[in-house]
């Protein structure tokens, strides 16, 4: 997500192949960043000029490692997404993370259980 919000390429080296690398991937493919595998453990990341995946629902599995990133990124870009997992994702405490976004301006509202993931980014205009 870091390189995805930064300029230019970043070559992300030595990631781990798993469920959640795989569930971030497509998370931010879906949010229109570019992602491409150069080697079996290294990926290059094209930052955008603000996240483009507008109205997109970014599902992360099962993937606790993939949420928290997913929810500062989109909450950073100011769009209208959904963010949700698996039913044991949905029982993750993300109260805390929400609180300090909503704080930092960031418009969340809660799609299930209050503190819990399922929830909605938006844009007041």
């Amino acid at each position: 997500m870091l390189s995805a919000l930064a300029q230019g390429t970043t070559e992300v080296r030595d990631v781990l192949l798993s469920d959640d690398t795989e569930r971030m991937l497509d998370g931010l493919c879906t949010l229109g960043v570019g992602v491409e595998q150069v080697d079996k453990h290294i990926f290059s990341v094209q930052a955008v000029a603000g996240i483009s995946g507008q109205g997109c629902r970014v599902v992360s599995g099962k993937c606790g490692n993939s949420v928290s990133p997913a929810d500062s990124g989109v909450a950073l870009s100011g769009g209208r997404y959904k963010l949700s997992g698996v039913a044991r994702m949905h029982e993750r405490p993300i109260g805390d993370l929400v609180d300090a976004l909503r704080l930092l301006g960031a418009n969340i509202n809660y799609l299930g259980s209050e503190g819990f993931p399922r929830l909605r980014f938006f844009r007041r205009r």
